[in-house]
């Protein structure tokens, strides 16, 4: 009946001869149906869409999208008829019950790979919404749009890579219910062939580099890097090696189901006979697919103690699209964490190294997330060596993949990726474990060392057992044996997960704590960890004790910093302050490390404020130590016989 009216007699219909309509379908639909309360709200939301969407007297709701050729760094601009069924222009106007529900729950525009899924998928115990069988890479709710001239648009940002084509779809029925209303035409992305990603990765060897990209082909053509001493000529060339991965190799949803991606190809290749100092040029691709830019970095330092040294250190850090559209997971990290990676950026050119401990993309098994954040550092990573470890929200899950080694705790934190992304985009230096008798030791273990001027750090996976027969620590003490402190003074150790309990949410927090005896026989003089969203400085402690004896190099004991601020600046304080904590700081932030020789070291921590300004410093920590250091060989005889000397740590520590 209603397909034969006309639409000269539909359009003079008032609101409320409507609303009767609308409650003549909905009665329709509920007597097709058992007393199944799922069922009628679907057949009724069904009723009403066709009703609307369908009756050529209303008009179908349309989405376009300008321009329909797009390349990174673009913006698009999307534009759809406010008509479409949302909060904003039909809530007031529909009667009470199910239908009320379905249109209040507003509608939502999302970018999709061109061909996408939208099949609504059920809800489960790991949850990620919209739920349609493809995951959108991003939305926002039709209320973020903003109106002009009788309709609603967004600017979308092409501010992630991407290797295939992509188009627009408006939905109706909220994120619980998705309810396809029109799609957009497709976008030909320009540059989808071309390397992206590219980051830099220190070697054991000093006079090597690793330098690691992405690339949708790998089997067709090689890939190369290319290098040299002037930025128009690169005689140098290496071949990469690649791989990749595929849904069945990451361990549970979101990551193996509607939040997969296909990652491309992870290349590495390496860059020899480079001598420490020496500006360097580069270039990644090849011939068919197109080169990346040109970029630049300084040859590895040399181990040496009087040699001064400069780090940039953020954890805990996410991203942010610079259009503010959503992601599954973007209420965890804040807006605030798109001025981290600035500033790691801004402090590129000075720096010899970047560490992150853990918690990078906060992508949760949503996998083109990943391509957004390695978008976010590359303008850092592809000049400096960009050195991470893996955090509980990369790495946890329930089970790890088959071969890999377990984890001490399981949970769902990593929304089903269980480590294999971070191993995809990050190849770490581990081959050097193999050398200290641990060839089992492989990028899943997720643990190294390296050298860097004046320092030696020793890379923890703090995901991993660390009992003392477990293989990190059998590793960690075979490593910090082998340090020569004659060579390299300093020894930082770096990992997730803070030593010791730091807050009221202390859960997962200090479960390495019995790796603390060999930092204290070897004389660590930092732990530097990510994981609670504050920063904090602790005295130098042993098991929660500040130390004031010094030995005749002048060594306490290990400082423990923790930097978890980089993004989501959310942990709380404990209401009194730990008693071997000496600073405390919620706000977005970062750090910066310098080793000026042999004796002296300085920590800064920053705090926030706009980009065009000098980052304030918040706290600033100076360690002096006596050269040449000794090693102690065991905790016992360390502290065995030593009376402890226990002090209230002051304001301020120097």
């Amino acid at each position: 009946w209603l397909q034969q009216l006309t639409c000269s007699a539909l359009r003079p219909i008032v609101y409320a001869e409507f609303r009767l309509l609308l409650a003549i379908c909905q009665r329709a639909c509920f007597t097709t149906v058992t007393f199944d309360t799922q069922m009628a709200y679907q057949s009724s939301s069904a009723c009403l869409f066709f009703l609307i969407n369908l009756n050529p007297c209303f008009g179908q709701p349309t989405i376009s999208v300008h321009p329909t050729t797009a390349s990174f760094g673009d913006w698009l601009n999307v534009t759809w008829n406010p008509d479409s069924l949302h909060k904003a222009s039909w809530s007031d106007r529909v009667f009470e019950g199910e239908i009320t529900r379905w249109l209040e729950d507003g509608c939502w525009v999302g970018l999709f790979p061109w061909n996408a899924d939208f099949t609504v998928i059920p809800g489960r115990k790991v949850d990620i919404s919209p739920r349609t069988a493809t995951a959108p890479w991003r939305y926002i709710s039709c209320d973020e749009a903003n109106p002009s001239a009788g309709q609603l648009y967004f600017k979308f940002s092409m501010d992630a890579p991407m290797r295939i084509d992509v188009m627009f779809a408006l939905f109706d029925g909220g994120y619980s219910n998705p309810i396809l209303i029109s799609r957009s035409a497709v976008v030909a992305i320009k540059d989808k062939g071309q390397p992206t990603s590219v980051h830099l990765v220190r070697q054991q060897d000093p006079s090597e580099m690793s330098v690691q990209w992405t690339s949708p082909n790998a089997t067709d053509a090689p890939q190369y890097v290319q290098w040299g001493q002037t930025d128009r000529h690169q005689p140098n060339e290496a071949m990469s090696r690649f791989s990749t991965f595929s849904r069945s190799d990451v361990c549970g949803p979101p990551a193996n189901d509607n939040g997969f991606l296909d990652p491309g190809y992870a290349h590495e290749a390496f860059m020899t006979k480079l001598q420490p100092g020496v500006r360097y040029f580069y270039r990644v691709g090849n011939r068919d697919h197109g080169w990346s830019p040109v970029f630049s970095f300084k040859g590895p330092q040399l181990a040496a103690p009087d040699s001064s040294t400069f780090v940039v250190l953020a954890a805990d850090v996410g991203v942010i699209y610079d259009d503010g559209s959503k992601y599954e997971y973007s209420n965890i990290v804040k807006m605030a964490a798109r001025k981290t990676t600035a500033r790691l950026a801004q402090f590129a050119d000075r720096a010899d190294l970047v560490l992150h401990p853990g918690d990078l993309p906060y992508a949760l098994g949503v996998l083109s997330l990943w391509d957004k954040f390695m978008a976010s550092i590359e303008p850092t990573a592809s000049k400096v060596p960009y050195m991470v470890v893996k955090g509980n929200h990369e790495q946890l899950w329930l089970s790890q993949p088959p071969g890999a080694p377990d984890t001490s705790q399981h949970g769902m934190d990593s929304g089903g990726e269980c480590g294999v992304p971070t191993d995809h985009h990050f190849r770490m230096p581990v081959k050097g474990s193999a050398n200290k008798g641990f060839q089992d030791v492989t990028a899943a273990h997720g643990f190294y060392s390296f050298n860097q001027g004046p320092i030696h750090f020793a890379m923890l996976n703090t995901e991993m057992p660390c009992e003392a027969t477990s293989n990190m620590t059998r590793w960690l003490e075979a490593d910090l044996a082998a340090v020569n402190r004659t060579l390299t003074p300093w020894l930082v150790v770096v990992g997730h997960r803070p030593l010791m309990p730091a807050n009221p949410e202390a859960n997962g927090h200090g479960i390495c704590s019995s790796l603390e005896p060999l930092y204290i026989a070897f004389n660590v003089d930092l732990a530097i960890c990510g994981h609670v969203h504050f920063a904090s400085v602790s005295c130098p402690m042993v098991q929660g004790f500040c130390i004031s004896k010094q030995d005749a190099a002048g060594y306490d004991a290990p400082v423990h910093v923790i930097i978890g601020n980089g993004g989501p600046a959310d942990s709380k304080f404990a209401p009194t302050p730990a008693p071997f904590d000496v600073f405390e700081m919620q706000e977005l932030g970062f750090s910066t490390l310098q080793a000026h020789n042999s004796t002296h070291l300085t920590m800064t921590l920053y705090g926030d404020s706009p980009l065009e300004s000098e980052p304030p410093v918040r706290f600033q920590l100076e360690i002096e130590r006596r050269y040449p250091r000794v090693n102690r060989l065991s905790f016992k005889n360390r502290h065995g016989n030593a009376t402890l000397h226990v002090r209230s740590p002051p304001n301020v520590y120097t």
